[in-house]
């Protein structure tokens, strides 16, 4: 009797039902974090994050607590899922800031690749541990996703500085189908407007917003249905200037709602932001909090990496349909 040409397929769910849990986010494991930064960060003035947090260069500062919130704040595999902070490079206290803590976790385990001593890092509820992780295929699939995105036929929000608000109808927005709607507009516009808002449609779209611009102030309220369905992706252009190959800057002046994409930008946060940051670079001013709203929005575009050896159910489904198609036809 031969076996059912599914077989390999079924042994390998066996396999994905004993695993730790699939990323599912086309944000990778970066979406199962609060902050996702792949250069360095500073926090002079202290601050909070609700969430878990990933540096992959050094995290300078004082008091700056971690995680406030425990539970799915889980920065996810490779890195293990009680963590609160991973830094890839080293621990320092800004000079002149005495020998409080740089970074406090409040509520999980600390693992760290460089350099730390006791008084810059501080582990509440949680260990300490001397380890480095390998990041690159997550901030690979980053950078191609926001180029990506880019590349997607949108429609232009227009912004008129003489209007005070700007209102985006959804059900205008057809190019990509219902489900996901995708805009660009001129990041060096922003400042002239005070509320953008989102109507229309069903409530469950994925709104992305391709923001152009080489230096984008952020001083503008938005309001939608659902600010976790909202991906705004920052995307770097030339700042025109002879000999300027600085990164992008993003300004965050007013209360941010949504998720940040900008894996090429250096971002200046001044005011709170309510959602997933993902940067070049973060550097945090006074009063600036980060607030824990995942990513909830649906993006096929590219696939996040996963777990070695692991499939998500998707991935289950297709090695499924291609043993049928195989046998029918003789990440």
């Amino acid at each position: 009797m031969n076996p059912p040409r599914f077989l390999p397929a079924l042994l390998l769910l066996g396999t994905l039902a004993a695993a730790p849990a699939a990323v599912t986010s086309a944000l990778g494991i970066a979406g199962n974090t609060n902050v996702f930064i792949i250069g360095n960060a500073d926090a002079p003035y202290g601050g909070q994050a609700q969430g878990s947090v990933v540096v992959q260069g050094n995290f300078s500062g004082t008091n700056y607590d971690v995680r406030l919130v425990k539970g799915t704040s889980t920065p996810g595999s490779p890195i293990p899922e009680n963590a609160d902070l991973y830094i890839g490079g080293n621990d320092t206290v800004d000079g002149g800031q005495g020998n409080e803590a740089a970074v406090r976790a409040n509520s999980g385990d600390i693992y760290i690749g460089g350099a730390y001593t006791n008084e810059n890092l501080v582990a509440k509820n949680g260990n300490i541990y001397n380890k480095s992780f390998d990041l690159a295929p997550t901030v690979e699939n980053l950078v191609k996703l926001s180029s990506e995105l880019a590349k997607m036929d949108s429609v232009a929000i227009s912004l008129d500085p003489k209007e005070v608000s700007v209102k985006v109808d959804l059900d205008q927005n057809t190019v990509n189908g219902k489900g996901l709607k995708v805009y660009t507009v001129d990041g060096s516009m922003l400042g002239s407007i005070n509320n953008l808002s989102f109507s229309g449609g069903t409530g469950g779209e994925t709104i992305v917003v391709n923001v152009l611009g080489h230096t984008v102030d952020w001083g503008l309220s938005t309001n939608s249905a659902d600010d976790g369905r909202i991906l705004w992706n920052f995307v770097d252009q030339a700042s025109g200037e002879k000999g300027d190959d600085s990164a992008q800057t993003l300004n965050i002046n007013t209360m941010f709602k949504g998720t940040i994409l900008a894996p090429a930008a250096d971002v200046n946060q001044n005011a709170n932001i309510n959602g997933t940051l993902i940067a070049n670079n973060w550097n945090i001013g006074k009063n600036a909090t980060m607030m824990d709203g995942k990513f909830t929005g649906e993006i096929n575009l590219v696939s996040a990496p996963e777990p070695a050896g692991l499939l998500t159910m998707g991935g289950f489904l297709g090695l499924a349909l291609f043993s049928r198609r195989r046998s029918a036809g003789g990440l």
